[in-house]
């Protein structure tokens, strides 16, 4: 299997750009060894499109007592749409009440990172997937993208990783420890995937595998059972208007923050120099005992470190956008209508929307502003 090599640039901005489980396969307590597949099955042949091993979303889990399993569902503001346990999680994660911190902590949002594997221990499973966190994500993605590996991905003459997991009970954080190292030697799980019914759409099964998306209402029912109390300045969302957004300031000061095949045989170990980029599948041995082949590490590739960001001024020249989120006309802003300027560069007004708090509680996604609210922005706040 031939194609372009994994484009490493990108790889590596994306494990900058990142950051707990889903359905699918789990990792044992000890050593795990895995093969991470690609995310879909059309990188197979064109590897340099590829700008992730995983697929990301945001997910909430509530609690609740006396009621099994955890509830769980997709963070509607991936869809861009409000948030009821977000609103929740801004309002009451700084509380001075120690139980009330404890529940904003419980409901706030948590990356996974959805990806394709095979469970070298269990390969009768077939290829599974993987809501994993971002600690192994980003481990993973670290080797990925090094270009002093090639392409690890490769099913043909790839790389295979041992994830270790350390329970709750036995870490000294108490909290779950993974750790991620991949083997030195190249090896090939061609004839094991092949003989797997449709494995290249198996590859493509990864959005499938992502919760469904439970709506405002329910969330807020959700919100009830676990006695969260209603958050400061727009109170709960009734169920008529659960599609509406919600008007909810983030705390003071605090900007918001933007997871069986018939028997086959054992993979065929390949003999291999060093790890090195690949352009050409490497003909597998014939089936016996994995013979590790001994070779040199990777060398580590010195990476200059990102400059600094320059430090925020006031916005000159807004390049204002429509249409805009509007609270309507039952909104009273802070700052008012006869003070709000006028962006000469476009003529438009600046709009009745999210201006007197920040984007992330409102979710405007039209507007251009990523960091504080325009109002700020525009220094007149």
């Amino acid at each position: 299997m031939t194609g372009p090599m994994l484009n490493h640039d990108r790889l590596k901005q994306r494990r900058t750009e990142g950051s707990r489980g889903g359905a699918g396969w789990k990792p044992k307590e000890g050593e795990n060894r895995v093969r991470v597949l690609p995310p879909g099955s059309k990188y197979l042949a064109a590897w340099d499109q590829m700008e992730d091993i995983a697929i990301k979303f945001e997910m909430h889990y509530f609690r609740i007592e006396g009621r099994q399993p955890t509830e769980v569902t997709r963070c509607p503001r991936d869809l861009k749409q409000p948030c009821p346990a977000c609103d929740a999680y801004w309002a009451h994660y700084k509380s001075s009440d120690p139980g009330l911190k404890e529940l904003a902590k419980q409901i706030k949002s948590a990356s996974v990172y959805l990806m394709n594997l095979l469970d070298i221990n269990n390969i009768a499973a077939g290829i599974q997937h993987w809501g994993g966190n971002y600690t192994c994500w980003d481990k993973i993605l670290e080797i990925v993208a090094n270009p002093m590996w090639g392409n690890v991905l490769d099913p043909a003459n790839g790389v295979n990783f041992f994830i270790s997991l350390t329970p709750a009970n036995r870490s000294k954080t108490g909290f779950p420890q993974y750790s991620v190292t991949p083997e030195p030697q190249r090896t090939t799980v061609m004839e094991i995937i092949q003989q797997i019914p449709d494995w290249q759409a198996k590859l493509d099964e990864l959005e499938d595998q992502m919760p469904p998306m439970k709506s405002a209402a329910e969330i807020q029912t959700l919100l009830d059972a676990m006695k969260v109390p209603p958050v400061a300045g727009g109170g709960r969302v009734p169920a008529a208007a659960a599609g509406a957004p919600r008007l909810i300031a983030p705390p003071a000061g605090v900007s918001p923050v933007p997871v069986a095949p018939a028997a086959v045989q054992q993979p065929v170990v390949l003999p291999a120099a060093a790890p090195a980029p690949v352009t050409a599948p490497t003909p597998s041995a014939p089936a016996a005992a994995p013979v590790p082949v001994a070779v040199a590490a990777p060398v580590p590739v010195a990476v200059a470190a990102p400059a600094a960001a320059a430090p925020s001024t006031v916005v000159t020249g807004f390049q204002a956008r429509t249409p805009h989120y509007d609270p309507g006309p039952q909104y009273t802003p802070k700052i008012p209508d006869d003070r709000r300027p006028t962006v000469t560069d476009q003529g438009h007004a600046i709009p009745r929307c999210f201006s007197d708090y920040g984007q992330h509680p409102q979710g405007c996604p039209p507007c251009p502003v990523k960091g504080a609210c325009q109002m700020k922005m525009l220094g007149v706040a």
